[in-house]
C-alpha cells in the first residue's frame, strides 16, 4: 500500500507534463486542419488559399488563462506606447552614425550592412509601454517614422509600465537616414506588415542587405518605387492597394465567421507561403489584418492560383505539428516559436 502511494505523485506528474506539452499537435481534441471541401467554399481568393486550423477542446482548455493582449497598431493609435531611436537625438554618436551611413549610401557602398552593424543603431529601437495593457508585437510589423521606417524582426510582449525595451528591427527604407519634416525621433505610425518573403528574411536570415533587396523587389513589382525606397510606399500604390483591399475583405469575412480558428496555412501556386498559429482565437483575430496583409501581398507579388494538393498541405502542417518534444527545434529551422511563461503564444513557419 505504501509503495502504491509513493508511486502515485510521479505518475500524476508525468500525466500533467504530457498534457502541458501536447497542445500544438494535429490531433482531434487539440488542433485540426479544415477539410479541402470547406476551403473551396470559403477560403480561396485569386492567388491565395488559406487552410484554417481549428482549436479543439483540450487546446482551448490549456490556453484559457493565457491573458489579454493589445496589438501594436491599436497601441500606437491610442498612444499607449512610445517607440524611439536607440539613443537620444542629442547623442553625438548618433550624429556620427548618420554621417557614416550617408557616406555609405552616397558611395553606393555594397557593404552598408557592415556600417549598420558597427553603428549599432539601425537595427535597434526602444519601446516603452505607458499603459496598463500588455502589448503584443509580431515580427513583420512596420513602424513608420524616426530616421528610417523599420520592420520588427521578432515577436515581443511588452508588459504594463516597461520602459526602453530593446527591439530587434531592420530598415525598410534604404534612402533615408534623418528625421522627416517634423524632426521627431519617434515612430508614431503603424504601417501594416511586410510580405511573407520579407518577414522570412528578417526573422531567419537577419541580414539588412537581404531585407533591402527584398523590399526593392516587392515595391518595384507593385509600382511603389520612391526616392527613399521605403516599403511603406506600398500603402499608396493604386493598383496594388485595390487588389489588397479585395483580399482583405474576402478573408476577413471568412476568418471572422468561426470562433475556433487560431491560425492557417497559406498557399499560392504550388507551394506553401507559410503557417501562423496563435494560442487562442482572440490573439489570432487581433493579428488577422497583419497576417492577411502579409500573405496577400506575397500572393499578389509572386503568386498564382493555388494548385497544391490538400494532402501536401496536411504533410506540411504535420511536419511542425506532430512531435511537440522536438517542435521548437524543427520550427526554428524554418520559422520561430514565441513563448511566454512556459506557454507558446505564436508559431510561424515559412
Amino acid at each position: 500500500m505504501k509503495n502504491k502511494i509513493y508511486l502515485l505523485p510521479p505518475l500524476l506528474l508525468i500525466l500533467c507534463l504530457n498534457f502541458a506539452n501536447a497542445q500544438y499537435v494535429l490531433e482531434k481534441e487539440y488542433l485540426n486542419i479544415v477539410s479541402a471541401d470547406k476551403v473551396d467554399q470559403c477560403f480561396q481568393f485569386e492567388n491565395l488559399t488559406m487552410y484554417p486550423i481549428y482549436a479543439g477542446s483540450k487546446f482551448i482548455e490549456a490556453h484559457k488563462k493565457i491573458g489579454k493582449f493589445q496589438n501594436l497598431e491599436k497601441a500606437i493609435e491610442s498612444e499607449k506606447v512610445i517607440i524611439k531611436e536607440f539613443g537620444a537625438s542629442e547623442n553625438e554618436s548618433i550624429q556620427n552614425n548618420q554621417q557614416i551611413f550617408r557616406n555609405a549610401l552616397n558611395q553606393n557602398n555594397q557593404n552598408v550592412r557592415n556600417v549598420v552593424n558597427v553603428s549599432g543603431q539601425v537595427n535597434k529601437l526602444l519601446i516603452s509601454n505607458i499603459s496598463q495593457d500588455t502589448i503584443y508585437l509580431m515580427a513583420g510589423e512596420v513602424v513608420k517614422g524616426g530616421k528610417q521606417d523599420r520592420v520588427l524582426a521578432m515577436d515581443k510582449v511588452i508588459l504594463p509600465g516597461e520602459k526602453d525595451v530593446e527591439l530587434q528591427v531592420f530598415c525598410v527604407e534604404h534612402g533615408r537616414w534623418q528625421t522627416r519634416e517634423n524632426g521627431k525621433y519617434t515612430f508614431s505610425n503603424h504601417s501594416g506588415t511586410v510580405s511573407n518573403s520579407i518577414r522570412k528574411v528578417a526573422v531567419k536570415e537577419k541580414n539588412q542587405s537581404s531585407v533591402w533587396d527584398k523590399v526593392e523587389q516587392v515595391t518595384k513589382r507593385n509600382g511603389a518605387e520612391t526616392e527613399t525606397q521605403t516599403y511603406t510606399a506600398m500603402n499608396d500604390a493604386g493598383k496594388f492597394k485595390e487588389q489588397l483591399e479585395d483580399y482583405v475583405k474576402h478573408f476577413k469575412e471568412a476568418l471572422k465567421s468561426e470562433d475556433r480558428i487560431i491560425g492557417f496555412v497559406g498557399v499560392t501556386g504550388n507551394e506553401v507561403i507559410g503557417m501562423d498559429l496563435f494560442a487562442n482565437n482572440e490573439m489570432f483575430l487581433d493579428q488577422m489584418n497583419n497576417l492577411i496583409n502579409s500573405y496577400a501581398t506575397e500572393a499578389i507579388t509572386n503568386g498564382s492560383k493555388a494548385t497544391l494538393a490538400f494532402a501536401d498541405v496536411e504533410k506540411y502542417a504535420s511536419k511542425y505539428l506532430s512531435d511537440e518534444s522536438k517542435q521548437t527545434k524543427v520550427v526554428g529551422e524554418n520559422g520561430s516559436v514565441y513563448n511566454m511563461n512556459g506557454k507558446k503564444l505564436h508559431i510561424n513557419t515559412f
